[in-house]
């Protein structure tokens, strides 16, 4: 029995582990989080246990424990942040991102402003209370512009540049024309910068690149925008294949224009002047109808001003259109710089021509305009409802004039279509031509005038048909200046015009010799061409454009001499007319209501409605593309596109991704390394400077390499302890390494060499202990010293007694805490669970120094 007492039977515990089914658990599943095998997690608590010994015991336990329900019950009781915040990198973060830029682009693409924008959300997420996601978006008008500004815009030109600089099987980058113009908002002038391109998948591309304000309106000024354009762009200047204006002498004179300083700075580049057509033509118009005597132009202008201020003469007016029984349409207004408003305004005049000549003679010669009297003294009102009557002279300038602008706005509307390309130019341009010879050699006015002008007197009779066809001669004058129509490089463009006619091989080496092509093989070039022909008659019957035409061939056949010569083709434009909608889209977003943005937002909208070219169901589509996720990224970040897209292209790729360049202050600021060496456990992958490096070969071949590597250790180990400053010569003594680099551990190799120098080692260890930095507290107490020595003694006796019964009163309750915490470690061994954290009890201790009173009394 004694044995026994002496010798007590052990009792043998059984280890267990971890178990799933835990996990899934009601009781469990929504705070444990398992850790290992042998360990959990509280995620309520935020505290760990051990499942070892005492399994599901011991998640019991926690759950039962006082401050598991706690924490519980506080949960329950308020309401989760998550509910209005996204976590970060979750599926949720990316569709309210998709709902905000959706919501951002609606807005834009409609020319909503921001605080539209931001009243819409904050009402949908009230309409819509029931849904999680509605709640999670938030999207006012500053995040909005910055989403627009930094993200929109930038992403837009950059997808701009990914397709000029696509790489294909047959070319490195796409052909591009630049085209721009100028236009005023007040007293700002605004220029747009353009580039067209052919995509190989997607035809004709027209986006608009930069969009600047600048006073200086000089060629020279003009020339160094673009140059910087192309710099900034990293264009290859060898593929700008043609350059787009209006026909002003500034950009298309014969010594100092845009044009010609382009062709100076890149002689070696072939680059076609592509001038506007379509101001060709409506200047052609003007210059014609200068000599009339009749001017049909300045009628227009001063019918517009005798209606537009007035609500009393448009009020008796519409009386005569009721009389006439004709719908009364107001009074439209032509711009002089306008190509199509003439033959617009004509058009709406003619229609009230009987109400508005009529109310003119009521009105009588004195209080009508002399202009509009000249068109309707002659008039007999009583017969203006007769289709028979007889039309005077002015009228019939009225009707001829608007016969001929009729044909030449057919042509510039025609040319404005994104559907006509430069295979399309000649052909348009020959046409006008044509109807424009045949009705001067047919002496053909238009069919009113045909009707009526043998009822006009025989010297009216002749006038009229002097001045009318001098319109013609004109205008084909004019047209044959400023278009070759027998040796213009668009009328070899026409051979690829895939609708009328297929190509030939002998066309196809001309257009090559045109455009400066020297990366063609001709003999496979030949087998490109009758693959063509062969399927002509399939390609002629397609309902496309040109281009689409051309793309829906080379998806089917892998072409790669014809692409170069088709890309070039496309790339030049034929008029300025997406120049002159980037425009009118600016005076639609920067309305009066709308006067406080300033220029880079009204860039940023422009570009994201006009490159983007998608409408708002689209661009979802867009967004939810895997592609984009760095876009949804940039948007949840706040991080700027253009700016991470630069830090990307910036990372090195490899073993050298992590180095950095060396900083161009370094040999300035080398100086400041004796301080900074108390920092060196810091990694820093920066170089050390040429001059360190040579030196530090030099002592690699004489001193020991352990005795380096012994230092090193040193060094870690004082600056894990305390700040070291170790002198900077006697460190270079002893080290190799680089100021700035962090020092390389070398394998410790037991050798005789170590044993020599542990006597030396012995020695720095010394030495660096001594330069160690005095304590923290000590240096505080030292700085009262200055202060303490200003007060008299009285004043210094009670400072020190403040001082010391402070401190003793401190002690004594740092050991009492000490006492209940031992007593807390204790339970915890002998406890099978762990028990939850108290909380800190704190402690207010009010002392009255003598001399003081209750009422200055001090609170420790």
């Amino acid at each position: 029995m004694e044995e026994f007492e002496d010798n007590p039977r052990k009792v043998k515990k059984y280890e267990t582990k971890f178990k799933e089914s835990w996990l899934i658990n009601e009781k469990y599943k929504k705070w444990l989080v398992k850790i290992d095998e042998k360990k959990a997690k509280c995620s309520f608590c935020n505290v760990n246990f051990i499942v070892k010994w005492d399994g599901e015991k011991a998640l019991t336990t926690n759950l039962n424990s006082k401050n598991h329900k706690k924490t519980t019950q506080n949960l329950q009781r308020n309401s989760l942040m998550t509910t209005f915040m996204t976590k970060r990198n979750s599926s949720d973060e990316l569709k309210v991102a998709i709902i905000e830029i959706a919501s951002i682009y609606h807005a834009i693409d409609h020319h909503h402003s921001y605080l539209s924008m931001d009243c819409g959300i904050k009402l949908n997420t009230s309409l819509y209370g029931d849904s999680v996601m509605a709640k999670k978006v938030h999207c006012g008008r500053t995040k909005a512009e910055a989403i627009v500004k930094n993200i929109f815009s930038p992403n837009s030109i950059e997808l701009a540049i990914q397709d000029l600089k696509m790489v294909t099987a047959f070319q490195n980058g796409s052909y591009f024309s630049i085209a721009i113009d100028a236009s005023n908002k007040g007293s700002q002038k605004m220029y747009p910068i353009v580039v067209q391109y052919f995509h190989i998948q997607k035809g004709i591309q027209n986006k608009l690149m930069d969009f600047y304000e600048d006073p200086d309106e000089t060629s020279l000024k003009i020339f160094e925008n673009i140059e910087n354009f192309i710099q900034k762009s990293n264009l290859d200047v060898e593929l700008l294949s043609g350059f787009s204006a209006d026909n002003a002498s500034v950009n298309y004179g014969v010594r100092n224009s845009v044009y010609q300083k382009l062709l100076e700075k890149h002689p070696e580049t072939k680059i076609i002047k592509a001038n506007c057509s379509c101001h060709v033509i409506h200047n052609a118009a003007r210059n014609s109808m200068k000599q009339l005597t009749y001017d049909v132009e300045n009628l227009v202008l001063k019918v517009y001003a005798e209606f537009s201020n007035s609500a009393k003469r448009v009020k008796e007016l519409q009386i005569f259109f009721e009389d006439f029984e004709i719908e009364y349409r107001k009074v439209l207004r032509h711009g002089p710089t306008r190509r199509l408003s003439l033959f617009k305004a004509v058009d709406r005049l003619i229609m009230s021509w009987p109400a508005v000549s009529s109310y003119s003679k009521y009105r009588g010669e004195e209080k009508c305009h002399q202009v509009i009297w000249m068109f309707v003294k002659n008039i007999d009102t009583t017969e203006m409802t007769d289709l028979s009557r007889k039309v005077t002279l002015p009228e019939c300038f009225l009707y001829f004039i608007h016969h001929y602008m009729n044909i030449l706005s057919e042509a510039i509307l025609i040319l404005e279509t994104n559907s006509v390309t430069s295979v399309d130019l000649h052909n348009v341009m020959q046409g006008l031509k044509d109807k424009i010879e045949n009705r001067l050699n047919d002496s053909f006015y238009g069919a009113k005038v045909t009707r009526s002008i043998s009822s006009l007197q025989e010297n009216e009779r002749v006038m009229f048909k002097k001045e009318a066809n001098e319109v013609y001669k004109k205008t084909i004058d004019y047209l044959k200046k400023n278009y070759d129509f027998n040796d213009s490089i668009f009328k070899m463009f026409s051979n690829f015009n895939l609708k009328n006619k297929t190509i030939e091989y002998d066309d196809a080496i001309k257009s090559v010799n045109l455009l400066g092509l020297n990366n063609i093989e001709e003999d496979r070039l030949y087998d490109e061409v009758k693959n063509v022909q062969g399927v002509w008659p399939e390609l002629s019957k397609m309902n496309l454009s040109s281009d689409l035409i051309w793309v829906e061939l080379f998806k089917k056949n892998n072409f790669t001499e014809l692409p170069k010569i088709i890309g070039k083709i496309f790339s030049i434009p034929i008029s300025n007319a997406f120049v002159e909608r980037v425009f009118s889209l600016m005076g639609n977003l920067w309305s009066d209501e709308r006067n406080r943005l300033s220029v880079e937002m009204v860039k940023s909208e422009l570009c994201v409605k006009l490159n983007y070219n998608m409408n708002c169901q689209e661009f979802l589509y867009f967004l939810k593309n895997p592609e984009q996720e760095k876009l949804l990224k940039c948007a949840t970040n706040n991080v700027n596109f253009a700016r991470a897209l630069r830090e990307e292209k910036s990372k090195i790729s490899g073993s050298a991704a992590s180095r950095k360049k060396k900083w161009y202050l370094f040999n300035e600021m080398s100086f400041l390394s004796s301080f900074m060496l108390q920092h060196k456990q810091t990694s820093s992958n920066l170089e050390a400077s040429d001059d360190e490096s040579e030196a530090t070969d030099s002592e690699k071949s004489t001193e020991n390499p352990n005795l380096n590597e012994s230092v090193n250790e040193i060094e870690n180990e004082g600056t894990n302890a305390t700040c070291l400053v170790v002198d900077r010569q006697e460190l270079r003594r002893v080290s190799s390494e680089p100021v700035f680099k962090k020092p390389k551990k070398t394998q410790v190799k037991n050798s005789a060499a170590e044993q020599v120098a542990g006597p030396m080692i012995e020695f720095l260890r010394s030495k660096t202990n001594k330069s160690a930095v005095e304590d923290v507290d000590l240096l505080f107490f030292k700085s009262l010293l200055p202060d303490f020595k200003k007060l008299n003694g009285k004043n210094q006796r009670q400072f020190k007694q403040i001082v010391l019964t402070t401190l003793n009163t401190y002690i004594n309750s740092q050991e009492a805490q000490e006492s209940v915490d031992n007593d807390k470690v204790s339970y915890e061994n002998t406890s099978t669970s762990n028990v939850p954290v108290q909380e800190f009890q704190t402690y207010n201790y009010t002392f009255n120094p003598p001399g003081y009173s209750s009422s200055n009394s001090s609170t420790y």
